[in-house]
């Protein structure tokens, strides 16, 4: 963190926001934390970066392992209390980089953790078994994060806020349907 500081300081004359890579502490080779990169589309997507030897620009942060400049926090102040789960992480990156900070990861791995996410084929089996009423708890679970992705998204890019309320009523109420277009998007 601390070269990376540096680094932001030599490269930009400020400091900004860093965020660093977790990775699996069964195989250090699978990120299961760190940053992603955001391109705006129709079907807008997220990219997961990979450690380099030197920080990378990025627009999604992860606080899991994540450093904030002082300057960062007297202007842009503290993470949003909107969030319930995940997402002021992400929110936080965005606002800095909307008020010219830096947003870069680390240089390389910062930690290791135990992967505890739920495989999307698992995910969608499980989701494809239940009824309405447990569906609609599972999805509306913080760690799911519609309530998040809807908070995310109407701020920093609203066709894909309509997008997520789609897609949303279609995992709640038809979820076959919601599983085979999600198998077929790029």
């Amino acid at each position: 963190m601390f070269k990376t500081h540096n680094y932001a300081l030599a490269t930009y004359k400020k400091g900004g926001v860093y965020t660093g890579f977790i990775a699996d502490e069964k195989d250090t080779n699978k990120i299961i934390y760190g940053a992603k990169y955001y391109k705006k589309a129709f079907l807008s997507k997220t990219y997961d970066m990979m450690p380099k030897d030197m920080p990378q620009e990025c627009m999604f942060t992860n606080a899991n392992f994540l450093v904030v400049d002082k300057h960062v926090v007297d202007e842009i102040g503290q993470l949003s209390i909107e969030y319930k789960h995940g997402g002021a992480d992400w929110d936080y990156g965005m606002r800095a980089l909307k008020a010219g900070f830096p947003v870069l990861t680390t240089y390389g791995i910062c930690g290791v953790s135990v992967n505890d996410h739920i495989l999307y084929e698992h995910e969608s089996e499980k989701v494809l078994k239940m009824n309405l009423k447990d569906r609609r708890a599972y999805l509306n679970k913080p760690q799911r994060e519609y309530h998040d992705a809807f908070v995310f998204f109407k701020r920093f890019d609203y066709p894909k806020y309509i997008m997520m309320k789609i897609a949303y009523f279609l995992n709640l109420y038809m979820p076959r349907l919601f599983y085979k277009l999600q198998s077929i998007r790029p």
